[in-house]
């Protein structure tokens, strides 16, 4: 008896059951930290759920409108472009993970920007980002601070930037990107050479539909392209495109609004007025290419993200 108290003593001392006295299981984990780290791991695995999340046309600025049939999204058909937004109908808490397939073989536009993202209100993480009501790390509705993280955004089909925007600053917040390309054969996009925050697809086919995985845990994003053997990580949270990286205080934020929720969003749109697409402020634009237009073009520049699941804790509750 004297010794299971000493036992049971240490055990309430020092948590997560790093210390075993008798040595009759054998842990993959020898410090606190580490065990608590793994424990916590288990746990999350435990409370989660999957859901397959539905989603609201939230407005379309020209040509077709987002075609939503239950957890996939379509913006433009071969006839007709199909600039707009589509919010997710539910917030998701403590996300772990979002999977889903995408068809890029039919953006053909330079400067067309097509977006897979969420957003995360901590003023009032229950409210839908639609309408009026819509925000985003870009300057919409500066005052919420709402922090946004983009899953991709596209120029062409060629270059993609995966982006967390955390902290306080609204369109000036703090923000890790790096950039992935899928191909070098386009002329209109240059010097795309891997290096720190710029990735090869190492031999994925814009031609065939791509896996997304999207790993989100209390230290950020991972997001992995994928198509029959090969699995390319195009985003890790770490050292960017420019050296840049998250402090402490802006990674607990990112945690604070993780568990509070985020609510996914697709879009597809153009500005022609900075411009900005991914990789013009990098210098890994061809500026003698023209641009594409977006509200006229003469024949449709489409994609889709399809059959979208998430891994999370809870749907966000009014």
């Amino acid at each position: 008896m004297k010794k299971l108290l000493t036992f049971l003593l240490i055990g309430t001392m020092f948590g997560c059951g790093v210390i075993n006295l008798n040595k009759t299981v054998k842990k993959d984990c020898t410090t606190k930290k580490e065990c608590c780290k793994k424990d916590k791991m288990v746990e999350d695995i435990k409370t989660s759920q999957t859901f397959k999340p539905k989603f609201d046309v939230d407005g379309a600025t020209c040509g077709t409108s987002p075609t939503v049939n239950a957890n996939s999204v379509q913006f433009g058909t071969a006839n007709s472009d199909g600039a707009g937004r589509v919010v997710s109908q539910q917030g998701y808490k403590s996300i772990t993970q979002i999977r889903a397939k995408a068809d890029f073989s039919h953006l053909t536009s330079n400067f067309v920007v097509s977006t897979f993202y969420m957003v995360n209100n901590p003023t009032n993480p229950s409210l839908q980002p639609k309408g009026s009501d819509y925000c985003d790390a870009g300057g919409n509705n500066p005052q919420w601070n709402c922090q946004e993280v983009d899953f991709f955004e596209t120029n062409k089909n060629v270059v993609f930037q995966h982006t967390m925007h955390i902290g306080d600053g609204s369109s000036s917040a703090p923000q890790n990107y790096q950039i992935s390309y899928s191909t070098t054969q386009d002329t209109c996009f240059t010097d795309l050479t891997p290096k720190q925050g710029l990735v090869s697809w190492g031999g994925i086919k814009l031609s065939d539909p791509v896996d997304i995985i999207i790993d989100l845990d209390s230290n950020g994003m991972t997001v992995t392209f994928s198509q029959d053997t090969i699995s390319t990580v195009v985003y890790k949270m770490g050292p960017g495109f420019d050296g840049s990286t998250f402090d402490d205080d802006q990674i607990k934020r990112w945690e604070q609004g993780r568990q509070q929720g985020y609510w996914l969003v697709l879009s597809q749109w153009q500005d022609l007025k900075g411009p900005w697409a991914p990789g013009s402020k990098q210098n890994l634009y061809n500026w003698s290419c023209s641009f594409g237009n977006l509200c006229g073009a003469s024949e449709g520049n489409y994609f889709k993200v399809y059959d979208i699941e998430v891994d999370a804790e809870s749907i966000i509750k009014e």
